[in-house]
């Protein structure tokens, strides 16, 4: 089509032309085909499921089939498997053809179709294919604050997608604020979820910094005491210990706890939550025992109150096996990640961001237990994994795999390799937690120690 155009043409318009010859035939052929591809205009580009199209137009499947196989004679769609491709000049003339009127009335029926195409519970592991399937369709034409697109957020939480869960949810915050004002509740709470989905996707300093600026307004539209308000405290919390304070964090959980045991009980989950993450800081300020011994207790409450599979209880197990590690008993660590790491593969595949983080900390304790080369070798071949599940930048994730490859790297024998990982991950980690963060400051050792035990190297090689 292009290789006839003359030279200077613009093959919008060359296209446009010759749609709307073509679309006098078709229509004349089947209306139905041109209703269709008006509205796959409204849709991403690629791989619809011919189902949804089908809805949107409510016909009958084989009547919709036989109007898909006209616009495909005509070259106007491609048709793979149970799926329908448009190319986007074809969409973008479509539109051009239509009034506002008609476009908002299509986009309309389109998102209803898509809606009403997504599976009912987006936590289950076997609804994540369609909902990955229908995700780019979802990011373009779901309406803020309908149901279809809080489920695709909710599918964004489960799998750990934060980077296009806070580009949903920064939309639906915007759009809250625009309709409701910033300070109406569900803005608040929109707002809270955007905090949370923020710090998740690596930027903790941020996402303490946004829960900083809701509480006062939580405290003065629900109350110092409500639930919301109270869960708020315990995410500001949370999310200044990831930023670096964590003896803020320690005292903060230390004057919120007897509240929320009165409050809401002793085994609400956020005191379940509030007591788990305490003894998170606990440990990491130097107190592993204490932290082992606060873990230990609360798991069979989190089983009774989460569920055996539940993330949050996962996350326990998950801290009890760590800070088993670091009482001494590194095999005994092992052997706790190895067990939790059955149990995320079961509940969530083994390519969720949570399975890869439980297989880096299995690859770790299994170094601290002995095995230095399995170790570097595991963390070698899960970077990759990390780097797309997370981002090759990702604080908690991907830059601590990374630290951690570098690490028994040099313990396994090659001191000159470490540091040269060293150097090239320490600028990373200062940029991105800032340069008095404590996995900076770690990093920044671990630099200097391979730094000395390479010269040590080449002065005795």
């Amino acid at each position: 089509m292009y290789a006839s155009a003359a030279v200077g043409a613009d093959p919008e318009r060359l296209i446009a032309k010759v749609w709307t010859v073509t679309r006098s035939r078709i229509e004349d052929i089947n209306p139905l085909a041109v209703d269709l591809l008006n509205l796959l205009a409204c849709f991403a580009s690629h791989d619809l499921p011919c189902a949804v199209l089908s809805r949107a137009v409510a016909a009958d499947e084989l009547d919709a089939a036989e109007a898909m196989g006209v616009l495909a004679s005509y070259s106007m769609i491609g048709l793979v498997g149970d799926g329908v491709s448009v190319h986007r000049l074809v969409q973008a003339v479509t539109m051009n053809e239509l009034d506002d009127r008609q476009r908002a009335a299509l986009r309309e029926r389109a998102a209803a179709a898509l809606a009403a195409s997504l599976p009912d519970r987006p936590a289950d592991p076997a609804s994540w294919p369609a909902y990955a399937r229908l995700l780019p369709h979802a990011l373009i034409l779901l309406p803020a604050g309908s149901p279809g697109l809080n489920q695709t957020v909710d599918y964004l939480d489960a799998t750990a997608d934060y980077v296009n869960a806070v580009r949903l949810q920064q939309h639906i915050v915007d759009t809250t604020c625009e309709r409701a004002g910033p300070e109406h509740p569900s803005a608040l709470t929109a707002r809270a979820r955007l905090a949370r989905f923020t710090g998740m996707a690596g930027d903790a300093a941020s996402a303490r910094d946004q829960y900083l600026q809701l509480l006062p307004l939580f405290e003065r539209h629900f109350g110092l005491e409500h639930e919301q308000t109270l869960t708020l405290r315990v995410l500001l919390a949370e999310w200044t210990g990831e930023a670096g304070a964590r003896s803020d964090s320690h005292d903060d959980y230390m004057s919120l706890l007897p509240i929320l045991d009165r409050v809401l009980g002793p085994e609400h989950p956020q005191t379940l939550y509030a007591r788990m993450d305490l003894a998170n800081w606990i440990g990491h300020l130097g107190d592993a025992v204490r932290a082992r011994e606060m873990c230990a207790p609360l798991l069979p409450a989190a089983e009774r109150v989460w569920g055996h599979q539940h993330p949050n209880t996962l996350t326990l197990r998950g801290c009890l096996a760590h800070f088993t590690g670091h009482t001494g008993d590194a095999a005994g660590a092992r052997d706790q990640y190895a067990a939790l790491l059955s149990l995320r593969k079961r509940c969530n595949g083994p390519d969720h961001p949570e399975t890869l983080a439980t297989s880096r900390d299995l690859a770790t304790w299994i170094g601290e237990a002995g095995d230095l080369q399995e170790a570097r070798d595991r963390l070698a071949n899960l970077i990759p994994l990390f780097e797309r599940a997370w981002g090759g930048e990702h604080p908690n994730e991907t830059l601590v795999a990374k630290e951690a490859h570098a690490d028994f790297t040099g313990r396994a024998g090659d001191p000159v390799a470490a540091r040269d990982l060293m150097i090239n991950l320490l600028p990373i980690r200062e940029r991105v937690s800032g340069t008095d963060h404590p996995l900076t400051r770690a990093a920044r050792t671990n630099l200097v120690r391979w730094t000395e035990k390479s010269r040590h190297r080449l002065r005795h090689s």
